[in-house]
């Protein structure tokens, strides 16, 4: 139960992050770097991992999201 608990509420985290990031930026890196500043997640490469997601860049404009498990 514990287990699943933990789970959900990272994947709760990851929706909260991913929702924000579609209300409140227009899709670039940087943008999405500001919005998330406080969530420790390193963006210099083409991937930023969330907790059981993935943001994928290409040129610094968000191209896809994909599961990471």
């Amino acid at each position: 139960m514990t287990y699943m608990r933990e789970g959900y509420g990272y994947t709760k985290s990851d929706l909260e992050q991913l929702i924000k990031i579609i209300n409140d930026t227009d899709l670039t890196k940087d943008q999405i770097k500001r919005t998330l500043m406080g969530d420790d997640l390193d963006f210099n490469a083409d991937t930023v991992s969330l907790r059981r997601t993935a943001l994928i860049f290409d040129e610094n404009k968000l191209k896809r999201i994909e599961l990471t498990w």
